[in-house]
């Protein structure tokens, strides 16, 4: 059996009201069944949430690890005053309901979720007005894929990954300085990432973004391809 462990945010999910498959139901459709896949995406994970997911992976000993990074305006915080020993990851809300959660991974300005009031909502996005500083979260989120990233190398457990929406064009006019920020670990590097294809944002279905079911064909095949070959 072979233990393939899926870690990112929501392009990484399955819809099962959408009438398409996304590119990892069509990857799993492609993989026999000696394939177990263990997807830990959550909707709206932040980078930090991702590098809990890779922690697991490895703990449990994964046999091969996809990783999507995402975009830096994604934050964590506390919903819950409940005392929680469980690990970081088994204590937040996942979009498919998760009634013991105690945190919450969620983009700047995005409230919709209704996990929160409307005190707390209106709380939070006045916190996030005042406060959240664009340049603190780009250098703050380049350490964690950094981090990530050694730490999966040092692991020895094969894996591939696409930066996501870190400091993806789609964001700015001009070039950003961190477009060779991971070239380092351009040997692990996907010929895909996700948010290049993405025609959905938000709270749109799909939500893996991506409805084109021939892009979610080509995606699916190409990973399903990297897991053959390892």
């Amino acid at each position: 059996m072979t233990n393939l462990y899926i870690c990112g945010a929501s392009d990484c999910f399955k819809d099962p009201e959408f009438y398409g498959k996304s590119w990892m139901e069509r990857m799993e459709q492609q993989l026999s069944a000696e394939y177990k896949i263990h997807n830990h995406s959550v909707y709206a994970a932040s980078n930090f949430l991702i590098r809990e997911q890779i922690e697991r992976a490895i703990t449990n000993n994964a046999d091969a690890i996809i990783v999507h990074f995402t975009s830096s305006i994604r934050h964590e915080i506390r919903i819950n005053d409940r005392n929680d020993s469980r690990d970081l990851l088994d204590r937040f809300y996942r979009f498919e309901d998760n009634p013991t959660a105690t945190l919450l991974s969620l983009s700047v300005f995005k409230t919709y979720y209704n996990v929160l009031d409307r005190y707390k909502k209106d709380l939070l996005r006045n916190f996030e007005i005042e406060f959240f500083d664009l340049d603190v979260a780009i250098k703050k989120n380049y350490y964690l894929i950094q981090n990530s990233l050694d730490t999966l190398v040092k692991s020895g457990i094969p894996f591939i990954f696409s930066q996501g929406g870190f400091e993806h064009p789609s964001y700015m006019d001009s070039p950003s300085d961190y477009i060779h920020a991971f070239d380092e670990w351009n040997q692990w590097r996907s010929e895909y990432n996700l948010w290049n294809h993405f025609e959905v944002f938000d709270d749109q279905r799909p939500w893996f973004h991506i409805a084109s079911d021939h892009i979610n064909t080509e995606i699916g095949t190409y990973f399903a391809n990297w897991v053959k070959n390892l």
